[in-house]
């Protein structure tokens, strides 16, 4: 028969078994809940250096003012004084802080001295002017003011400024200020009578360049540009004697001897024109324009030949406009 008491011992070793896993559970849970310190060798340096010097620095720390920082200005339209004067801080204004009141402390009167009244000295006398310094002109300062042709040729730069800018009447008015200051400033005459023909302002054109002349009578370039406005009003008599008035005693030039040429072709007399037109291409040969006027003049005067020439010399030049390049061609081939 089997022996009862057997199966219990059994039945208690199985139960310890058990009971001894379940501890062995428990504690390794318990271990794996518990927190691990992991630490290299640099990081228990630096955590013991920061140890020992955190009190030192606690006892030596003392309170420190803030240095002011500069700022760069936040846009370049903030004043200049106001960053050199953020500029020019360095070190930090210090706080001001309430003295305590002092308790005076009683101090025993003395008698009091009256001392006598100081004896006023006696200033020595001045010393008297010379005769040498008396005589000496007293010298006044008179502000600085530029000279009248610096005035004008300011003016004038500006007016041309203006003239750059498309600003007409701003010029105009500038040329006009420059005129006023010094009415021999030909410059400033010569570009607002340009502007006035521009415009087509041929009286005010004429009545400035008139003024001109009588300021300088041998101005030519104010002369023929004068007697090219009474051409284009038929006032032929009127530009004949603006040349004629403007070229005494001068050399003439150029453009003058072509503009008198022309002048004395419309009035008829050919002859002085081929004189007047073979002087201004013998000083400007490129011309084709005097060319021209030359060729019609010899035409006039029956010489087909000299004008035929001088009509093929007047296209050789290339300066003439396709109207008048055409009109040459057709005299070329009527006068062979």
């Amino acid at each position: 028969m089997r022996d009862p008491n057997q199966g219990h011992e059994w039945f208690w070793r199985l139960v310890a078994v058990l009971l001894l896993a379940a501890l062995a559970w428990v504690g390794w849970v318990i271990y794996q809940v518990q927190p691990r310190r992991i630490a290299t060798d640099l990081g228990i340096a630096a955590g013991e250096s920061a140890r020992r010097a955190a009190p030192r620095a606690v006892a030596e720390k003392k309170p420190v003012a803030a240095e002011p920082s500069v700022t760069p200005p936040v846009s370049a339209t903030e004043p200049a004084a106001g960053l050199k004067l953020a500029q020019s801080i360095q070190t930090p204004i210090p706080e001001t802080r309430p003295e305590p009141e002092k308790v005076p402390a009683v101090v025993p009167e003395k008698p009091v001295v009256r001392e006598p009244p100081p004896l006023a000295r006696a200033e020595p006398p001045k010393p008297k002017p010379s005769q040498k310094a008396a005589s000496m002109p007293r010298v006044e300062k008179h502000e600085l003011t530029p000279a009248p042709s610096q005035r004008v040729e300011g003016e004038f730069r500006r007016a041309a400024a203006f003239l750059q800018q498309g600003r007409v009447s701003d010029a105009e008015a500038r040329f006009a200020a420059a005129i006023t200051l010094d009415p021999r400033y030909e410059q400033a005459r010569q570009a607002l009578a340009a502007m006035l023909i521009e415009q087509r302002r041929l009286d005010e054109a004429r009545n400035l360049l008139q003024t001109g002349l009588t300021v300088n009578p041998q101005q030519q370039q104010f002369a023929v540009a004068l007697a090219r406005i009474d051409m284009q009003r038929g006032d032929y008599s009127s530009a004949l004697e603006v040349l004629n008035r403007s070229r005494a005693g001068v050399l003439p030039s150029p453009e003058s001897d072509a503009v008198l040429g022309s002048v004395l072709s419309r009035l008829g007399r050919d002859r002085e024109a081929v004189d007047a037109y073979r002087a201004a291409l013998g000083a400007a040969p490129d011309k084709g324009g005097t060319w021209l006027g030359l060729a019609l003049s010899l035409e006039n005067l029956g010489r087909r030949n000299e004008a035929a020439d001088a009509y093929r010399r007047a296209l050789a030049t290339g300066t003439l406009t396709a109207d008048v390049k055409q009109y040459a061609e057709q005299k070329v081939r009527q006068l062979r």
